[in-house]
This record gives structure tokens, sequence and C-alpha cells, in this order.
């Protein structure tokens, strides 16, 4: 680290410019990875992870579900301005929940971003029997590059893959330097690595509300568009 700084400034400027075409190629080349990490779905299977995660958002699930049944179960009566705010607020709980979950509670994912991402292809396959991942590329092909939904998915998916890729270098980057200071014996930077761990978190919250509207654009193309790709499969229109 010493002999680069020492550097001339124009070597620096070489090794700034290489830094940045790596790191644009590993967010490019391993940006589906990094996601899978984010959203847990690398952990799948994996002993005692998978069981902890999924433990916690069947938990969460559960809560949130009983929580909506809840106020629909209420019994109290009230006045008719009263009971259409309350009506609003249902149904908006119960909006959010549609979206945040896949239909069946057995398709839960292992976190948060992980149910919003699985939420789309959940409703997809429920709604119209069809395969997400099978089905897009086909509408995809037919709209064409310039057609705004479409386009809208591409973009939200592009800003998903890069902010999870950026919230997983950061806590790279701040597990590195955790050992780095280990190794040296010197104090330990607390607000660096504080800094990284608040930028990782953010990056995160940012990613879940992409992911949301990639999910949410994802469904309003196959509910416009769906008959496209069955017309072109050669199978039956959806009423």
């Amino acid at each position: 680290l010493t002999s680069i700084l020492n550097l001339s400034s124009s070597w620096k400027i070489v090794l700034f410019g290489l830094a940045l075409l790596l790191l644009s190629y590993g967010l490019n080349t391993l940006g589906n990875f990094f996601l899978g990490v984010a959203s847990g779905d690398v952990f799948r299977n994996t002993p005692i992870i998978d069981w902890i995660l999924r433990s916690n958002q069947e938990r969460v699930y559960d809560q949130h579900f009983q929580f909506i049944q809840a106020q629909y179960d209420e019994s109290e009566e009230p006045n008719a301005e009263e009971k259409e705010k309350i009506e609003n607020e249902r149904n908006q709980m119960a909006y959010r929940f549609a979206y945040q979950y896949p239909v069946m509670k057995s398709e839960l994912g292992l976190t948060t971003l992980g149910n919003v991402l699985i939420n789309p292809s959940s409703y997809i396959f429920h709604q119209y029997g069809a395969s997400s991942e099978l089905i897009w590329p086909i509408i995809q092909d037919k709209l064409g590059e310039n057609d705004k939904t479409a386009k809208l998915v591409q973009e939200n998916w592009a800003s998903l893959l890069f902010l999870s890729s950026l919230e997983i270098l950061l806590l790279i980057v701040c597990f590195e330097l955790v050992l780095a200071t280990g190794f040296a014996h010197v104090a330990f930077p607390w607000l660096k690595i504080l800094v990284l761990l608040l930028g990782a978190v953010l990056c995160y919250y940012i990613a879940l509300e992409k992911a949301r509207q990639w999910g949410s654009s994802l469904r309003r193309v196959f509910d416009l568009k769906i008959n496209v790709a069955f017309s072109e499969l050669g199978m039956k229109a959806v009423g």
C-alpha cells in the first residue's frame, strides 16, 4: 500500500482506471451472484442457515397475515366516514402484503428481498399457470426494446443488480478492513467500518424498493401482454 501511495500521479490515475474497469467487470459478471447473496437465495438448502432464515420469514409472514386478518375480523360498527377510512387502511395493508410475499406460504424466500423477488413469478404462475422465466423472453422479444413497459422492467432490474452488488462489495471491503487492522495491530477504524456498514444497509433498502418496482412492473406487463406470448406459443388466450 505504501509503495502504491508513493507512485507518481500518472501511475495512480492508471491504477485507478484499472480498478474501475475491474469493478465494472465484476458488477456485470457477478451481479446475479451478488443478488443471490443479498436475497439469501445462495443459502437455500444450506444446513442451519436455511432453517434460521426461513423460520424468521415464516414468523414475520404469520404476524403480517394475522394482523391483516384481525383488522377484517373486527366486529365494531363505526360511522360511515370512519368505516370508509378503516376500509381504505385495510385494503392498503392487504395490497402491500400481496406485493410483499409469494401467493403461497410454502413459496417463501429466506429474506425480505428474496420474497419480493419471488412475488411476481408466484403471482404469474398462480394467475396464468405460466412460468415467468419462460414467457418473459417471448414477451420481451415481441414488444421490442423501445416498449415503455418492457423498458421499465429492464431498468429496474439493472438498478437492482447494481445496488445489491454494491451492497455486497461494501461488506467485503468492511470485512477486509477488519482483517487488515487485526494483522497490522493498529487502532480499529470504527468510523470507516460504520460508514461502510451504513452504506451497505442503505444500498439494501434502496435495492428492496427497486425490487418492488421491478416486481410491480413485471406483473403489469404480464397482465397486459400475456396473450402476446400465448398467441406466439399457439395457446388459448386468457379471457
